[in-house]
């Protein structure tokens, strides 16, 4: 790839030291969290196509969820380009990980790429912030934070400040002691003396957010365009009660575990129509396979028996 030494990125030494001298300089609550903690890590991410497709895969989800797909996807295309994630059907980008809205999204991607319309080799060298997030953002998929991610961690631009990110305006919640988590305007005031080292006080803030023990993070929903699932079983005689073999890991399906859904036992709570008629019931795994539990009162409601195939409608009931 291309360089040039005339495009400012935040780990180069002088201007590490000068930006975080500022910082400490007009920003007491930055001088706190750098004495405490230490200078924050660069977190930095190569360039290129492999890097938006991950942030794309981390937008509205955990870290960790988005992580797991991405490992996933390396495993199925290495390297990962345009070419060979367009190589790959939507049936196995879900099994990977993929909700069929990222999908498009990233399907979106990898063709404005190859038909010429985004350059990412020429971005890297693109000096103008603005201009790298305009082209960024002509993508369908690829909103303003996407862009900033992009801009801050593969690109190290020093100024560029993600006011979408949620972990950013609880870090400001804490550390200014704000009586409410900041919006976007806010948050752009507040950092405004920090020019132009705002990328350097963003990860500084999310050096804070990282050190803080936290409750484990409330689920985000699934993916509209994923959370409803329709398909055909027929009902097993199992053990102790009826179940339907369920065609997929909810885990990977809807991004959840167990115990982030409501209360109940051990599986997944799902709420649905089996055959048009409503019910709740959970799936549980059993030797690689998922199941759903089928008790004798659903049977006798939905006037059916074991054997029979039945039309399932299931979604998280959460």
């Amino acid at each position: 790839m291309r360089k040039n030494r005339s495009v400012p990125v935040q780990n180069d030494e002088d201007g590490e030291s000068a930006g975080l001298a500022h910082l400490i300089r007009v920003d007491p609550d930055l001088r706190r969290i750098h004495r405490d903690l230490g200078p924050p890590p660069l977190w930095p991410r190569e360039p290129g196509f492999a890097t938006l497709i991950q942030i794309i895969l981390e937008q509205q989800v955990s870290l960790a969820s988005a992580r797991a797909a991405f490992d996933r996807l390396a495993l199925a295309i290495d390297p990962i380009t345009p070419q060979g994630f367009l190589q790959l059907t939507d049936a196995a980008l879900l099994k990977i990980g993929f909700s069929r809205q990222k999908t498009v999204y990233c399907r979106y991607l990898s063709e404005a790429i190859l038909q010429g319309e985004l350059d990412l080799e020429a971005l890297s060298i693109e000096r103008d912030d603005v201009a790298v997030r305009s082209a960024l953002t002509r993508v369908k998929g690829i909103g303003n934070w996407t862009a900033d991610i992009y801009l801050l961690m593969a690109l190290r631009r020093p100024d560029v400040w993600p006011i979408g990110d949620l972990a950013l305006a609880v870090a400001l919640l804490e550390v200014k002691r704000l009586t409410e988590r900041p919006g976007p305007e806010e948050m752009e005031r507040l950092a405004i003396k920090w020019r132009p080292y705002r990328a350097l006080a963003a990860r500084l803030l999310w050096h804070h957010y990282l050190s803080v023990p936290r409750r484990p993070a409330t689920p985000v929903k699934p993916d509209p365009a994923m959370k409803r699932e329709r398909f055909t079983a027929v009902i097993l005689d199992g053990h102790k009660e009826s179940a339907c073999e369920v065609p997929f890991d909810p885990a990977e399906r809807w991004l959840v575990q167990p115990q982030q859904l409501r209360p109940g036992r051990r599986g997944y709570p799902v709420r649905g129509t089996i055959n048009g008629i409503k019910f709740r019931s959970t799936i549980i795994g059993r030797s690689r396979k998922f199941y759903l539990l089928i008790g004798d009162e659903l049977k006798q409601t939905a006037n059916v028996n074991s054997g029979d195939q039945v039309k399932l409608v299931i979604e998280p009931d959460v």
